[in-house]
């Protein structure tokens, strides 16, 4: 959640001082100031080719992902039906009798055979991972001994899957699941790993990251619900144009409240569903208070649709910088930094959750001041709605910047 809140104010950012600083360079022509304008206009480009550079990054990063894996698992596929998925479950048969005895000595020379294992998805790598660490503190390994009894029933039925996917030329969604099972740690698999480790360590951080995996599926409810919205909205917009009815801030905010509501209908049937199929165990109160979480962040955007300003009775003459489209810009630049900044606060929250890390320096670090920034931010912006000025948008967005420029630097350099 942090890493994606940084990403997208940055290309907002990116994005509102492209227009900003062209609406300067054009205003430069404007005034006839010929040299200043032969000197910045070239930096336009500049810009925008840095608006692309990051907006194909991100894109990438979190949507193309996805189809990446999937060329690689197809790539790989041939070799591991032939000789890598034997490989993986006869590595993990030996592995589960070492285990069971506790025989550390042995476990130390499978972890280091592991480096020739090729088949080996994301939820066998963590394992391993907690395996050695287990093993470097001289713990009982034989606690692991239902977890890597579900990650070799797991790749087992992969290997039958796949063969007969294979054999039956499929392709398609049930080829897109095998790769997000191979390469995520919130696919159905990894959850059912993680459950199995939960069974020894039944800490509350345990259940809250059981519970993360959970609500990181709650993306594809948001976007089934997005379309879905858009879809009613879009045909109620026409038949409000054609009885000449007008579209205000309230059918937007509208828009927004029925992603939510669909959203969460969709997650929580699919969720329901997906438990009573797989037998697995849904800690609702923990889902609960995601829910709210979502709820307050979508309550953040709504609120700031209804109050979005009419931007072009805000537009002075001979101001450049208060031209319609700068002024649009500006507000909803306003509602992406808000809104990012109360799901970073929440992330933050959930993070101490998960780690167990609720001691002074990390609850202020990474839950506390956020907080305190938004709620003094939220004042600014509720001032301005009663009191037209623009001293409070540049107070506000000063502070918002500055955060926002301390957190990226932060979390680049000097973040663990």
């Amino acid at each position: 959640m942090k890493k994606f809140s940084i990403q997208l104010v940055f290309i907002c950012f990116l994005f509102f001082m492209y227009y900003f600083y062209s609406a300067w360079v054009t205003n430069l022509k404007e005034v006839k100031n010929d040299l200043m304008f032969e000197l910045f206009d070239p930096f336009k480009l500049i810009l925008l080719g840095m608006i692309f550079t990051v907006i194909y990054a991100a894109i990438k990063n979190l949507l193309f992902s996805r189809f990446v894996n999937l060329k690689q698992y197809r790539k790989n596929l041939r070799d591991n039906i032939l000789f890598e998925f034997d490989n993986t479950i006869s590595y993990l048969e030996a592995l589960k009798v070492i285990i069971k005895d506790n025989n550390q000595n042995e476990a130390k020379k499978s972890l280091k055979t592991f480096k020739t294992i090729v088949y080996k998805p994301d939820y066998l790598s963590d394992f391993m991972e907690k395996l050695a660490n287990s093993l470097l503190l001289e713990k009982d390994i034989s606690v692991f001994n239902g977890a890597v009894e579900v990650i070799s029933t797991n790749i087992k039925q992969n290997f039958e899957n796949e063969r007969e996917r294979i054999l039956n030329n499929q392709r398609g969604l049930k080829e897109i699941n095998a790769a997000e099972d191979y390469y995520t740690n919130t696919s159905w698999e990894s959850i059912r790993y993680n459950l199995a480790l939960n069974n020894f360590d039944n800490s509350k951080s345990s259940r809250w990251k059981i519970s993360s995996l959970y609500i990181s599926k709650f993306k594809s409810s948001l976007f089934i619900s997005f379309l879905i919205s858009s879809l009613i909205f879009v045909i109620a917009a026409v038949f409000m144009k054609i009885n000449k009815v007008s579209i205000d801030n309230y059918f937007f905010a509208g828009f927004t409240g029925s992603i939510l509501l669909i959203s969460l209908a969709h997650y929580n049937i699919s969720m329901f569903l997906s438990s009573k199929k797989m037998n697995i165990k849904i800690y609702w109160g923990h889902l609960v208070l995601y829910y709210t979480i979502i709820t307050v962040i979508f309550l953040n955007i709504t609120l700031n649709i209804i109050f979005f300003p009419n931007v072009a009775t805000t537009t002075q003459e001979g101001q450049w910088y208060n031209s319609e489209l700068l002024n649009f810009l500006k507000n909803l630049l306003y509602i992406v930094f808000s809104t990012m900044l109360l799901a970073y606060v929440f992330g933050g929250f959930l993070e101490l959750l998960e780690d167990s890390k609720f001691n002074l320096k990390n609850s202020v670090k990474t839950f506390v001041a956020p907080l305190v920034i938004f709620i003094i931010t939220l004042v600014i912006n509720i001032l301005s709605i009663y009191h037209a000025e623009s001293s409070y948008y540049v107070v506000n967005f000063t502070i918002l910047t500055a955060f926002w420029l301390f957190i990226s630097v932060w979390n680049k350099f000097f973040s663990k």
